[in-house]
């Protein structure tokens, strides 16, 4: 029983570190997808004003200004140096490690089972 106790002790601790390595991923992409939204919001605002100056432009006779965000003063979209696909793995790694603690426990409880039964029938 002591190894049992222990397998399932070091699988809980590692189960536990993919997890808040997990969450801090997670995190991260949180992080990013906020800061690159409010950053495309600001790209729609400029492009819907750009062409609204440039209607007006046309109007006037002017050549339109061009719609290039890059050369505009906007802030660029951040880039996206996580890729998802290590979260994605760690899902992974964490289920199989569910699996087995869940095919250990319950060959353990299966065990126990057992043994009361014939203990109970001895008596």
């Amino acid at each position: 029983m002591a190894n049992s106790s222990s397998y399932l002790e070091r699988n809980i601790e590692i189960m536990n570190s993919w997890l808040d390595d997990l969450v801090e991923e997670n995190r991260k992409f949180a992080s990013y997808a906020r800061s690159s939204s409010k950053i495309r919001a600001d790209h729609i605002r400029w492009t819907s004003k750009r062409l609204l100056e440039n209607a007006a432009r046309k109007q006037d006779g002017e050549d339109p200004l061009p719609l290039n965000i890059e050369d505009s003063d906007e802030r660029p979209l951040p880039e996206c140096t996580e890729t998802r696909l290590e979260p994605l793995l760690m899902i992974g790694q964490l289920e199989k490690y569910a699996s087995q603690v869940n095919d250990h426990v319950d060959a353990s409880l299966q065990k126990i089972a057992v043994t009361s039964t014939m203990y109970n029938n001895s008596d």
